[in-house]
């Protein structure tokens, strides 16, 4: 066969797993929405315990806690997504990520499923926003859209808190 009778040869994207891969989320609720992140980047999911406060840090992040010798910063995802804090108690989880800026816990109501889609059957998120920078892609399933986070930019510096007077 000559290259004219098979096509050119393509050299697949290292960066992007081949069509048809299955990719594995993990989909958690944060105020009534639903998320999901890569599984690979789940570190683990560890149960509510009080963040020690940080002084002056954006609204957003709860403080930091220790994993096992490992400071890391965790935010409201809630509060990160839609301005409203979140009501926190016992039940609330924080899903630790790892990040381009280390691992990084996110409060988050429950962990829902693991979600398992082809590559390239993530939908595009329509321009609507500056927030929506934070979201990567959309999926569907039976239950409606699960929104998965661009982890950078949901991580990435925010306005700091205002100081009371």
């Amino acid at each position: 066969m000559t290259i004219a009778e098979t096509g050119p040869a393509v050299t697949p994207d290292p960066a992007q797993p081949p069509i048809g891969e299955r990719i594995e989320y993990l989909v958690f609720v944060a105020q009534e929405r639903r998320y999901a992140v890569p599984l690979t980047s789940v570190r683990e999911i560890r149960a509510w315990s009080d963040p020690t406060p940080l002084p002056h840090a954006a609204a957003h992040i709860m403080g930091v806690v220790n994993l096992r010798g490992t400071v890391m910063p965790v935010a409201d995802l809630g509060h990160r997504m839609s301005g409203r804090p979140t009501k926190t108690g016992p039940r609330h989880v924080f899903v630790i990520a790892e990040t381009s800026e280390g691992p990084f816990g996110f409060l988050v109501d429950a962990v829902a499923d693991i979600f398992a889609a082809n590559a390239g059957a993530e939908l595009d998120v329509p321009d609507v926003g500056e927030d929506q920078a934070m979201i990567a892609a959309l999926l569907e399933d039976d239950a409606g859209m699960i929104q998965v986070l661009d982890l950078a930019a949901v991580v990435a510096s925010a306005p700091r808190a205002e100081r009371s007077a």
